[in-house]
């Protein structure tokens, strides 16, 4: 039998002329990258700086010339090879010229050189890039480094030579006159100053020289200012005199005029002499304004009323002699314990009530605080300067709430300060149990004062049992003193224009108020409601009710709830 020529379909064909075309196509691909490889460097081409090549990557350049037109920065590097182009940036870079940084001073010149370096970094990526640029330029980033130390080493030598210090002033003053002699003006140099301006200066591309002055030690007008502190002669005011009750004449003081004084210094030679006229600075009170207005009104009353015990009265009344009558001058304080002295026997002052570290006892003198808290009331709405008060240990109800003032000779003490323009005398008395304080000075303002008190917190008192087993039973004795709530008490001064507006308003102080509980004593076993000294009675000391305040506002007391019998 005869076989079948073989026969191809379509299909066949088709895949078989697909195949053929793939296969020339990959062929194309493999000469390409062949033709590729064999004319171009292994690695691609860099856009910036990164490292330098490997002596592989050197290998591999060398006999590769770059491409004509290539610059580095400034450096022509066409038709160079790998290692030329190396050569000739770092030449370029070597023959850099020193940048002199010429510093001109008032008499000299400093020179600053080899202060800069100039460096590439990563050169050999410059070169690749030439290598790779075909023709283009490249631009070139220089680094620097400054040598500090040798800019500091420069300018702390000039500066210890041209460091000279001033020369005294002298002067002389006869017939209201100033004879000035001026010392010689000193000269230093600011190095911390120079040394950043330096290195301002080099940071900047191009290096430009500059000029820099000299800081002057001491000058005629620096001079003529201290003097002034011992030439003035501050004027006196006309002074009432307590014990002559005389008023002695004012007197004027002495000064330099500055803006004279400074046009003649201008207009002198150096080292001249200049004779300067002192002016005469006026007493702002003479004599005749004194007289006229000396203790004109009262500045600020109080009235303090005192249970009429007999030893109260005889210690409230000797310490208001004491004090009635002084005189506090302008800017001179008062103290309760210079003026009224240590309380004794033999000054006629009796035993009575004080508290000593929290325990009730009798001395002498005691209840003289009632004095010392009625003045501090009066100095407070005087607007006076309260120099040094301490509340007491436990609360007072014969002042407002919050404005007393204890005492204690040796250790406690109550001061103000006289800080009006004219003296002030005190006037303080006890009358129809009252103990009685006024101020009298010279009111120039007008002001008024009002005080305000704010109850911080409360601490009641509790009442608390003892039993002693060495009592019998139904023994009942209260042991322990008056009790006391405590209290923290915020005051405030508000001083007000004439017109009624608040000029300021200033907290004046804080007081802090020990509570004191009620203590008994009774014998073991004692039934307290059948006690023989249940049914005793006793008055706490606290704030009344209609004195309390719910809303958390302070309650004012003006000076008219103040007043007493004087």
């Amino acid at each position: 039998m005869s076989k079948k020529p073989a026969t191809v379909t379509k299909t066949q064909a088709a895949v078989l002329i697909l195949c053929i075309a793939l296969a020339a196509l990959i062929l194309v691909a493999s000469v390409c990258v062949w033709l590729v490889r064999s004319r171009a460097p292994d690695e691609p081409a860099l856009e910036t700086p990164t490292a330098d090549p490997t002596p592989s990557q050197t290998e591999q350049n060398n006999g590769l010339s770059i491409a004509p037109g290539t610059w580095i920065g400034q450096v022509d590097v066409s038709g160079m090879t790998e290692e030329e182009a190396f050569a000739a940036l770092a030449a370029y870079v070597e023959g850099l010229p020193d940048e002199v940084l010429t510093v001109t001073l008032p008499d000299r010149q400093l020179k600053f050189d080899h202060i800069r370096t100039a460096s590439v970094a990563g050169p050999g990526d410059y070169v690749r890039q030439a290598l790779q640029s075909g023709g283009r330029a490249i631009p070139l980033s220089l680094d620097y480094s400054i040598d500090a130390a040798a800019i500091r080493s420069t300018i702390r030598e000039a500066a210890a030579a041209i460091s000279t210090e001033e020369g005294s002033a002298s002067y002389r003053v006869e017939d209201g006159v100033l004879y000035f002699t001026p010392g010689t003006v000193g000269v230093s140099l600011d190095a911390e100053g120079l040394y950043e301006a330096v290195l301002e200066a080099y940071s900047q591309l191009e290096v430009e020289d500059f000029s820099y002055d000299y800081t002057a030690v001491g000058s005629a007008a620096e001079e003529l200012t201290l003097l002034r502190d011992q030439i003035y002669i501050e004027p006196k005011n006309a002074r009432y005199d307590p014990v002559t009750t005389g008023i002695a004449e004012a007197e004027s003081g002495w000064d330099i005029d500055m803006d004279r004084a400074a046009q003649l210094l201008e207009a002198a030679e150096p080292g001249q002499t200049v004779a300067i006229p002192l002016v005469e600075v006026p007493a702002q009170i003479d004599k005749k304004t004194l007289n006229d207005n000396l203790f004109r009104e009262s500045l600020g009353n109080c009235s303090s009323a005192y249970y009429p015990d007999a030893a109260r009265t005889t210690n409230l009344t000797l310490a208001c002699k004491a004090i009635n009558g002084t005189v506090i001058q302008p800017g001179e304080c008062f103290s309760f314990n210079d003026v009224v002295g240590e309380r004794t026997e033999a000054k006629g002052y009796q035993s009575g009530t004080v508290y000593v570290s929290g325990i009730s006892q009798r001395e002498v003198g005691g209840g003289v605080c009632q004095v010392a808290s009625t003045i501090y009331v009066a100095a407070l709405y005087a607007n006076l300067e309260i120099v040094d008060r301490t509340e007491h240990m436990y609360l007072v109800s014969y002042v407002p709430y919050g404005m007393d003032a204890t005492v204690y000779w040796g250790s406690v003490d109550f001061v103000f300060r006289n800080n009006t323009d004219y003296p002030i005398m005190i006037y303080a008395n006890t009358n129809n149990n009252y103990v009685n304080v006024s101020l009298m000075g010279t009111d120039v303002t007008g002001n008024t004062v009002e005080m305000d008190y704010l109850i911080l917190s409360t601490t009641p008192w509790e009442e608390v049992i003892v039993e002693d087993e060495t009592k019998p039973v139904g023994y009942y004795e209260v042991t322990g003193a008056t009790p006391y709530t405590g209290y923290r008490i915020n005051t405030y001064r508000t001083v007000k224009d004439p017109e009624g507006n608040v000029l300021s308003t200033v907290q004046e102080a804080q007081s802090n108020y020990a509570v004191s509980n009620r203590i008994i004593t009774v014998g073991a076993g004692t039934n307290l409601d059948t006690a023989a000294g249940s049914a005793d009675s006793f008055v706490p000391v606290e704030i009344p009710e209609e004195d309390l305040t719910s809303d958390g506002q302070p309650i004012t007391v003006t000076e008219e709830d103040l007043a007493g019998d004087v």
